[in-house]
């Protein structure tokens, strides 16, 4: 059988691992990759060119490409202004799968060279797998398929009903978070901060200018990144000054995030969100926009102006807000893809989404295709008839999350590198990666 990786960074150094495992069973190893500076050890290496001047004149533009336009990081927030290289990409990438013609492919669904593989996977109906983590509970990961957070198969393991009720005491507690939240156990050293900047300037210098910005490009958007962080602070008001008898929270999504500008497309501009929202509310009825921790480009000129132009009915939360302070006080959860989400099925908190996700299985967990649908559903909830699920329902639901995902933690060789130095890990993520193949093996 025919496996393809898609180069990633540093992600690369756990698909090497993986396919060593694939290789000793017996099939064969290919890469496509976009940033040589990852170059894998290991199969046979398919290096994209980096396009030269000449070769973005020249190019013939593609239909159904639109979405992969959209949602790009270098288009979007890194000032590249014109999206030939993607037709460049579309063109190299389209004849290395009909070249390669693999059965099964691996990669992350944040790139647009993945997005760009993930497409030509489709068109050829080659499964395309992104093993991610599946948030709850922690230590498990999924194989969602394609860009979806749709999971291909899964371990099939349930929790005793006293395992399953002292996690759901843990979430709606709120006394658990995913892992994503938590720091890894080895610190990054100045050593290594040092070496991942030089192997990405050498790359973005050699031609890689895509997926990596220029270093003045980011330095000034830091910048302004942190000149906003301070003004949203400035214009912050303390939960408990808030006015409003009803009050719906929006927890602002990270951005350039695949969780909500690949999963959450094309609801990805928070902007949109956030003022047709207040379209939407009445009297007595308040939006809050609570900042993620790690806040970046999501928070920018367009935001802080309408929270200035919305006194008493739109307010901000300081950086150093937490959920748990605010949780029993809030009356509506509006969310794109976020694990606020689960967090609320578990709760009975309700939870409005815009994009999709396993939890929109629940009746507590609404999707909604316009905004104009939210007054009802206050409605539902100031008259305590929004749906609500019994103890039963939510351990059905846990057992969901955990006969769809595996044990383990899928991680990188930088930020999270600890992860992939524990044994007890790597067994587990092998074991996960072997049943899988085995598992789409049969069903084929």
């Amino acid at each position: 059988m025919k496996i393809l990786f898609v180069e990633n960074r540093y992600k690369t150094d756990l698909w090497e691992i993986i396919a060593r495992v694939y290789q000793d069973l017996g099939h064969e190893i290919h890469w496509i990759v976009q940033n040589a500076e990852f170059t894998p050890s290991i199969g046979k290496v398919h290096i994209i060119p980096y396009p030269k001047k000449s070769d973005l004149n020249k190019v013939t533009k593609t239909a159904n490409l639109d979405r992969i336009i959209h949602t790009n990081r270098g288009i979007r927030y890194f000032e590249i202004q014109n999206e030939n290289f993607i037709f460049y990409y579309n063109d190299r990438i389209t004849s290395l799968i009909e070249t390669i013609q693999p059965n099964l492919a691996f990669g992350e669904a944040t790139a647009f060279h993945e997005l760009l593989v993930i497409k030509s996977c489709e068109e050829n109906k080659i499964l395309y797998l992104n093993p991610c983590t599946s948030r709850y509970p922690s230590k498990r990961f999924s194989f969602y398929k394609f860009d979806t957070t749709t999971p291909y198969f899964g371990s099939n393991e349930t929790y005793s009903e006293d395992e399953a009720i002292s996690f759901v005491n843990e979430i709606t507690g709120r006394k658990v978070k995913p892992d994503y939240m938590k720091n890894s156990q080895i610190s990054l050293t100045n050593q290594d901060k040092i070496k991942d900047k030089i192997k990405l300037i050498k790359g973005f210098y050699r031609g890689e200018k895509y997926n990596t910005p220029s270093p003045f490009v980011k330095r000034k958007l830091n910048k302004i990144s942190a000149k906003n962080i301070r003004h949203w602070d400035q214009l912050s008001t303390p939960f408990n000054q808030i006015t409003g008898e009803f009050k719906l929270l929006y927890p602002l999504q990270m951005q350039p995030e695949a969780n909500i500008d690949v999963w959450g497309h094309p609801h990805s501009d928070q902007h949109v969100i956030i003022r047709e929202t207040l379209k939407q509310l009445r009297n007595n009825e308040v939006l809050i926009l609570k900042p993620n921790p790690k806040s970046k480009y999501e928070i920018d000129d367009q935001i802080l102006d309408l929270i200035k132009s919305n006194p008493k009915k739109l307010y901000c939360l300081h950086h150093s807000s937490s959920m748990t302070d605010i949780w029993n006080e809030i009356h509506l959860i509006l969310t794109v893809t976020g694990t606020v989400s689960i967090e609320c099925v578990f709760s009975n908190k309700p939870i409005v989404m815009l994009g999709d996700g396993i939890q929109l299985e629940q009746k507590n967990c609404i999707k909604i295709d316009s905004y104009q649908k939210l007054p009802a559903i206050i409605d539902q909830i100031k008259t305590e008839s929004f749906p609500k699920l019994t103890l039963t329902e939510k351990q059905h639901f846990l057992n969901r999350l955990v006969s769809s995902s595996y044990q383990g933690i899928v991680a990188d060789g930088l930020n999270f590198k600890d992860h992939l130095q524990d044994d007890e890990n790597k067994k587990l993520l092998i074991s996960a990666f072997k049943n899988i193949l085995s598992r789409f093996e049969h069903s084929n």
